[in-house]
This record gives structure tokens, C-alpha cells and sequence, in this order.
């Protein structure tokens, strides 16, 4: 993997290249992805926000009025969430603090970020690597409190809809999912329960339109396959709930699909909890998980 300092609109960047993508990671501004392309055709995958200056995100800013794009890393919760001592922010902490990051190179280049919460307890550690000519995502969320800390990381990984096209799952079974929210309230409400197969309207984008609907639900049971669109592939290692947000542009005009793997569902530690989830990071204790995105051939 080759490794660069790189600018993206108004701020410096990491630019990473692999056999078969390249992206910008943004380390000041949460180690935001903010660019992936794929390198045969140099187009580019993620769903970005319009303008050339960056709309940088404040720990007690708002997340819908900064960049609000391509892909942030969600920890430890996804929507606000008081958890009995603090309320965390809107889509979480760790995409509101600047990294430190060091680049290594043991043989094969690759780039370590980490983050250390404001209130001191926890770690939150990232780094890319190369693998299959793709890009390897390894975390780690360490609990350097001194109590169980109750966390959930999601995927919020936008990408740039193209008319037509639709997710594919691994099996082509039917998936019971539930809508967190569809604002076409024709189709759905919250909390209604829906069959999900490959080829279904509800995994498809349709014609984008202002007035076009927006709409998340989340894959009842865990889910250990892979996200596919167009010509990306999206698996996850130990992230084994999967959220999907189509997004025809009612939300700010964009146009995106977005899959967010997840260690706990339904977008906050407690609800996930509820839900069966795993989500208490012991005292001293760590949770590690992987995401690969690769490209067709």
C-alpha cells in the first residue's frame, strides 16, 4: 500500500493507494474517509457533500449541518444516548475528535489512528492496511475507565447512489428487517416489519428527487455476509448487525446508500442491549472488529 500526504478541499489528508481503490482519510477531522475510488476506473464510491470548503464537525456541533458524508466511524453510540452518568452526541464522539496517527511500514505500509475520549474512558484505535487490493479496517475500542462502559460503533459509510441500482446480501433468502424511520409515510412507519430478498424495491435506488423517499432499517438478526453496490464489497469481521439507509434525496438533496455494520443494532447501546446485544466493554478490557472493502475485477 502505498501512503501520501494528500489536500481534500481546504484540509490535509492521508491519501492511501491499493491494488484496486485509493482514498482520503481525514486524521484532524475524526479520521473521516472522505474519498474512495476505484483505481481501474477512478470513479469515485462515497456519496460526498457539495462544496470546496469542508465543513468541519465541533465536539458539540451538529452533525446533520457539518460535512455529513462519505464515511465516519460511529462511536460509541449512533443517536444521542444518555447513559445514566453523560449524554453522548449525536452520532457519537469519535468522529467530532481529531486522531493522532503514525504511519508504519513492517514489510507493507500501513496507517494507525487513535483517539482518546474527552472524559478518559476509552481508546478508540484504527488502522488500514492493504489485503486482496483492497483496504483492510481493523478497530479496537479499549476501556481504560475504571467501569464496564457500554458502547456500540456503526459504519456510516455514504455511498454515491447510481439510479437503478440495488444492495445485494449474501443469500438470496428473505431477511426480516425493521424501519428505524421512512419518511414516505406510504410505504412505512417506524418499527414496521418488512421481508428484504435481492431484487426487492426497498434495496434498489430509485429516481432521485427531492421529494424522493428516505428510509433505514436494520436486519432483525445478526448478519455475517457482506453489503454489496455496484462494484464495491463491504464485509465486517465481529460487527455482526447490519443497518441499511437508502436515501433518494429527501435528506439535503444527496443521493446515497449507506451500509453500516454495526456491534449493536437500533442505534444506541441501550436499545441494542434490549435487542440482545453484547455491548459492555469490560474494565481493562477491549473489543476489536474489521471491516474489508474490496472491488470487483
Amino acid at each position: 500500500m502505498e501512503v501520501c500526504n494528500i489536500r481534500y478541499k481546504n484540509k490535509q489528508g492521508i491519501g492511501l493507494r491499493t491494488a484496486r481503490l485509493e482514498c482520503v482519510v481525514l486524521p484532524d477531522e475524526g479520521g473521516k474517509m472522505v474519498s474512495l475510488r476505484e483505481r481501474s476506473s477512478g470513479e469515485e464510491l462515497l456519496a460526498q457533500a457539495e462544496g470546496s470548503v469542508y465543513k468541519a464537525l465541533t465536539f458539540n456541533g451538529s452533525y446533520i449541518d457539518s460535512e455529513c458524508s462519505a464515511f465516519d466511524d460511529l462511536f460509541p453510540t449512533v443517536d444521542p444516548w444518555y447513559n445514566g452518568e453523560r449524554e453522548y452526541a449525536d452520532h457519537g464522539e469519535v468522529c467530532r475528535l481529531p486522531n493522532a496517527y503514525v504511519v508504519r511500514n513492517d514489510g507493507m505500509a500501513s496507517l494507525h489512528l487513535s483517539v482518546l475520549s474527552p472524559f478518559g474512558d476509552y481508546v478508540f484505535r484504527k488502522s488500514y492496511k492493504e489485503i486482496e487490493g483492497g483496504l483492510e479496517i481493523a478497530y479496537e475500542a479499549e476501556n481504560i475507565g475504571d467501569k464496564p462502559l457500554k458502547a456500540i460503533w456503526a459504519s456510516h459509510l455514504m455511498l454515491k447512489a447510481r439510479e437503478g441500482e440495488a444492495v445485494t446480501l449474501s443469500e438470496d433468502d428473505a431477511y426480516e428487517a425493521e424501519f428505524m424511520f421512512c419518511e414516505d409515510a406510504s410505504v412505512a412507519q417506524a418499527g414496521t416489519v418488512t421481508k428484504l430478498k435481492n431484487g426487492c424495491a426497498l434495496l434498489r435506488s430509485a429516481p432521485w428527487s427531492h421529494d424522493g423517499n428516505a428510509y433505514k432499517f436494520y436486519i432483525k438478526k445478526p448478519y455475517l455476509g457482506a453489503f454489496r453496490y455496484g462494484t464495491l464489497t463491504v464485509k465486517s469481521e465481529n460487527a455482526e448487525y447490519l443497518g441499511i439507509w437508502i436515501n433518494n434525496g429527501r435528506f439535503k438533496g444527496m443521493y446515497n446508500v449507506a451500509a453500516e455494520f454495526c456491534t449493536g443494532a437500533y442505534d444506541t447501546p441501550g436499545k441494542a442491549e434490549e435487542r440482545g446485544a453484547d455491548v459492555t466493554i469490560p474494565k481493562g478490557g477491549a473489543r476489536k472488529w474489521k471491516l474489508l472493502l474490496t472491488v470487483s475485477k
